[in-house]
């Protein structure tokens, strides 16, 4: 029988960066067989994405396999009023914010919180730049964002950002940081590395929540205006401003340049492309988070007053499922290699894991091995 045990050093998830034999954040790449390389590299390329990388976006593949059934298949402490959720590359754990202790957990799915940093007061949206072992959050009670160092389990520095921050997006390429500032109705940019200085601000609508960057597109989900404002990431100039209805909460680029929006408002959800809107979709009542991954043709969304996820096919609209969950889903996130979806349920203070069917028959393949 051959030899399939993976050799000293193995390459990380999303960056390729070597890790040693003795460094704990490689417990979760064991596993991987010489037959899973191609589905690793595609991961690496999938987080790039994720990250707002410049790979060059592709049309959606109508023969490739999509996930079509989601089960839940873990429910893990996180912390009280457990808020938004990112996903760490390199550990496979998941950072989520609590809102009403000023703290951030760090949760090995299935497991349970493995430590917990502290940060400003009433933290909203988490991002993790996984090369760099760093994390953020925007503090919205003190109008701050806190930077932690995933190697050390420190909080590093905190700063000052707008009045009553909420959206946060990473661009590492461009050394970025994007700050949504509600009651300045503004997108603030920030040098990503310290000492963290003001780049620009831009004025955007009314109310901005959500903030997502992708290649050379952002764009802000604008609550009191009802619109997406559309950004150029090369001039930092308002490109279009699109109406997408009543109170749009949160935004996710898919690599075609798509744009994917929850409407709170009206329980929708709409794909915008070349400033129109492509389609719209009724998913539930107060939809909230939501991340799009359109190689697997799947965008999916928390359903904060019906306690669900909804899974909708990226490319009509058409919503295929929807998976009841615990109380209050609020914030997602997702791990682009596995296709594994993960949700913070605010009040029952828990991270819930959604593993689409071919994930979960790969998880029990490994174990029997």
């Amino acid at each position: 029988m051959p030899n399939t045990s993976p050799p000293a050093h193995s390459f990380a998830p999303h960056h390729g960066e070597c890790i040693p034999t003795d460094n704990p954040y490689r417990r979760r790449l064991t596993d991987w067989s010489w037959q899973r390389t191609g589905d690793a590299l595609r991961g690496l390329l999938l987080a790039s994405l994720a990250l707002g990388g410049t790979a060059q976006a592709q049309p959606q593949n109508d023969r490739q396999p999509a996930a079509r059934q989601f089960v839940l298949s873990d429910v893990t402490p996180a912390g009280p009023k457990s808020h938004f959720p990112a996903y760490d590359a390199v550990t496979g754990n998941v950072l989520v914010s609590n809102v009403s202790e000023s703290t951030v957990s760090e949760v090995d799915p299935g497991q349970g919180i493995v430590r917990t940093f502290a940060v400003g007061a009433a933290p909203h949206t988490v991002q993790v730049d996984p090369a760099a072992r760093r994390a953020y959050v925007v503090n919205k009670g003190e109008s701050s964002v806190s930077e932690m160092d995933l190697e050390t389990g420190q909080t590093l520095a905190t700063f000052p950002v707008g009045p009553n921050p909420h959206g946060l997006k990473l661009d590492p390429r461009r050394d970025r940081l994007y700050v949504t500032s509600i009651d300045a109705g503004q997108l603030e940019v920030y040098q990503l590395s310290p000492p963290h200085n003001q780049l620009a601000v831009i004025p955007v609508g009314a109310g901005p929540w959500g903030v997502d960057a992708k290649g050379n597109l952002i764009v802000t989900t604008d609550t009191g205006a009802n619109t997406l404002h559309l950004i150029d990431a090369d001039t930092l100039q308002v490109s279009a401003v699109v109406e997408v209805g009543e109170g749009p909460w949160n935004p996710s680029i898919g690599v075609s340049g798509t744009v994917y929006a929850t409407i709170g408002g009206s329980g929708e959800m709409v794909a915008v492309r070349d400033q129109r809107v492509l389609w719209r979709a009724a998913i539930g009542p107060r939809p909230l988070g939501i991340h799009a991954d359109e190689a697997r043709r799947v965008v999916f969304a928390a359903i904060g007053d019906a306690d669900q996820v909804a899974f909708v096919d990226t490319r009509n609209g058409r919503v295929f499922q929807h998976v009841d969950v615990p109380a209050g889903p609020a914030g997602v996130t997702y791990d682009p290699m596995t296709g594994i979806a993960y949700v913070a349920s605010q009040d029952a203070g828990k991270l819930d894991t959604l593993s689409p069917a071919y994930a979960k028959r790969a998880k029990s393949d490994r174990a029997m091995r």
